[in-house]
């Protein structure tokens, strides 16, 4: 029994001992099945801008290098819509881009919105300096600012979200993936659900 378990985790971390792997992301939360509700604010959540410096590397578990290709921007997306929801607030996704202001007021009155939450993807990263002995950590910063349906600016936040926990290492890409997944979700929970943010959300809410 002894000699298995050596040999598996030897079999493990040859795994990471060089190279590299493609992070294949999740879905992320199925909005399309949410109910509106009739009685509650409904906010624009636009497109995210991917800010960060790299848009392909996230990062290391051992010697292994972490890239990703796909798009982070529709489950960060996804994931606030989903956490409004929660919070009692009608979450729509919209094609408009957070980094045009001058377009918000506008897409606040095509869909009888009470407010637009424009976003930003800071940056991503995953770490580890050994696969077995230290669990693999995600942080996903996230930069939103509140408009209302005027346009005008009502609140600006950042959240971190943070996950760290064991992965599947015969299945890193998507095992990583769901990492990132994890941390867009707390991300959007932290955003949403407490500080200055959540506060301005009510605000705009109680107005309606």
């Amino acid at each position: 029994m002894m000699r298995l378990k050596v040999t598996l985790a030897l079999l493990v971390s040859g795994i990471f001992l060089a190279g590299c792997a493609t992070v294949v992301l999740p879905q992320g939360p199925d909005i399309y099945s949410l109910t509106p509700r009739s009685d509650a604010a409904t906010i624009v959540v636009a497109r995210a801008v991917d800010q960060r410096i790299d848009k392909q590397k996230l990062g290391n578990i051992s010697a292994l290098s972490l890239s990703m290709k796909a798009d982070p921007v529709e489950l960060v997306g996804k994931e606030i819509v989903a956490a409004l929801y929660e919070q009692g607030v009608n979450g729509r996704l919209e094609p408009v881009s957070s980094d045009n202001p001058d377009t918000f007021a506008e897409a606040a009155r095509r869909v009888n919105a009470d407010g637009v939450l424009a976003l930003s993807i800071q940056s991503i990263s995953v770490k580890s300096f050994d696969a077995l002995m230290d669990p693999p950590t995600c942080e996903l910063v996230l930069q939103a600012t509140l408009y209302d349906r005027q346009g005008k600016l009502a609140q600006s936040a950042s959240e971190t979200g943070h996950v760290r926990r064991r992965i599947n290492s015969f299945a890193t890409e998507k095992s990583v993936g769901e990492l990132v997944g994890e941390a867009a979700h707390d991300a959007a929970q932290r955003l949403v659900s407490r500080g200055s943010m959540a506060e301005a959300l009510k605000k705009l809410a109680s107005s309606k």
